[in-house]
C-alpha cells in the first residue's frame, strides 16, 4: 500500500509542476511516481510486475516527446539498453549459473534509459551501479556482522529510482537542458 501513497503525492506533485509552467512535469513526475511504486514493491517483494514495468515504459515516453518532440530517439535508446541488459542477465546466469537480474530489471533500466538523454545516459547507469553496489556491500557488511551466511541479494529499481529522480530533478530545473556526462568529464 505504501506504493498507492508514493503515486498518489507524485501525481500530486505532477499537476503542481505542470501548473507551474515546468516542461514536461506532469510527465516527469508520473514517470518518478511510478518508478516509486516500482522501488517498493521491488523492495518488499522482490518482484517487477510487467503491468508496472509497462506504465513506466509509457511515462518515459511521455516525458521525453514533451521535452523533445515526437524523436525516434528516446525508442532506440531504450532498446539498445534493453537489449544489453537481457544480455547480461544471460551471461550472468550462464556464467554463475543463478540468476542476477530478476525478469522486470531490463524493462526498468530500459525505462529509465528512455526518459533520459544519450548524453545523461552514462550518469544514469554509472549511478545507479555505484548505488546498488554501495546497497550491495552495506548489506554484505550486515550480514557478516550477524553471522548470516548465503548470497547476498540487492533490488534494482530503489537505486534506479534514486538516480533518475535526481537527474530529472536537474532537468526540470534547467528547464528542459538534461544534465551531461560532458559536464563533469569534459569530454
Amino acid at each position: 500500500m505504501r506504493w498507492m501513497v508514493g503515486l498518489g503525492l507524485g501525481l500530486g506533485a505532477g499537476a503542481a509542476g505542470a501548473t507551474l509552467g515546468f516542461p514536461g512535469g506532469l510527465a516527469g513526475v508520473g514517470l518518478v511516481s511510478v518508478i516509486l511504486a516500482v522501488a517498493l514493491i521491488d523492495l518488499d517483494h522482490a518482484v517487477v510486475h510487467d503491468s508496472l514495468a509497462l506504465a513506466l515504459v509509457l511515462q518515459a515516453v511521455a516525458w521525453r516527446w514533451s521535452l523533445e518532440g515526437l524523436t525516434p530517439d528516446p525508442l532506440v535508446r531504450g532498446l539498445l539498453v534493453f537489449l544489453a541488459a537481457q544480455a547480461m542477465r544471460w551471461l550472468y546466469r550462464r556464467v554463475r549459473g543463478r540468476e542476477g537480474l530478476g525478469g522486470g530489471d531490463p524493462a526498468v533500466i530500459a525505462a529509465a534509459a528512455l526518459a533520459v538523454s544519450w548524453d545523461s545516459l552514462p550518469l544514469l547507469l554509472s549511478g545507479t551501479g555505484g548505488l546498488a553496489l554501495g546497497h550491495i556491500a552495506l548489506r554484505a557488511a550486515v550480514s557478516r556482522v550477524r553471522g548470516e551466511s548465503g548470497p547476498v541479494t540487492c533490488p534494482l529499481a530503489p537505486s534506479l529510482l534514486a538516480t533518475l529522480s535526481v537527474l530529472l530533478s536537474l532537468e526540470l530545473i534547467t528547464r528542459g537542458h538534461m544534465l551531461s556526462f560532458r559536464v563533469f568529464f569534459g569530454a
